[in-house]
C-alpha cells in the first residue's frame, strides 16, 4: 500500500520532457571542473562553493539550454543561502518562515530565486 502512495505521489509530480537525453558532446570548461580561489587553497568555504557551483550552473545551461528546449536561457535572478537555524532570519520567497526550508534546496518561479538551508545542505 505505502509503495502505490508513493508511485502515485511521484508520478503526480513528473513532468514529461519531450527530447531524448543524451550525453554532452563538450569538456567541462576549468571553472566547472576545478573550482579554485584565486591563490589556489582549497576547499572553499560553503559560500565560495555555493557561488562557484551557481555560476557553473548558469554557465551550463546557457550553453546547453537552446538545444534542448528550442529557447534561449534567461540566468536566474536570485540565488541566496537562508539561515534555517535562525528563527529571526526573513521568510524566503515561497516560503511561510525560513525553517520551512530546513533541508532542502527550491525555485521560486514567483521570484525568479533558487534558495537553500545553508546551515543544512552546505556544513
Amino acid at each position: 500500500m505505502l509503495a502505490v502512495a508513493l508511485g502515485v505521489v511521484v508520478t503526480g509530480c513528473a513532468q514529461v520532457v519531450p527530447g531524448r537525453a543524451s550525453v554532452a558532446g563538450h569538456q567541462a570548461t576549468a571553472d566547472v571542473a576545478a573550482p579554485t580561489r584565486a591563490s589556489g587553497a582549497l576547499p572553499l568555504s560553503a559560500d565560495e562553493a555555493a557561488a562557484t557551483a551557481t555560476a557553473a550552473l548558469q554557465e551550463i545551461w546557457r550553453s546547453e539550454f537552446l538545444a534542448a528546449f528550442a529557447r534561449e536561457w534567461t540566468d536566474v535572478a536570485v540565488f541566496a543561502p537562508v539561515d534555517t537555524a535562525d528563527s529571526g532570519a526573513p521568510a524566503p520567497p515561497c516560503v511561510a518562515r525560513a525553517a520551512d526550508l530546513s533541508d532542502q534546496a527550491f525555485y521560486c518561479p514567483a521570484k525568479d530565486a533558487v534558495v537553500w538551508d545553508a546551515d543544512g545542505l552546505l556544513p
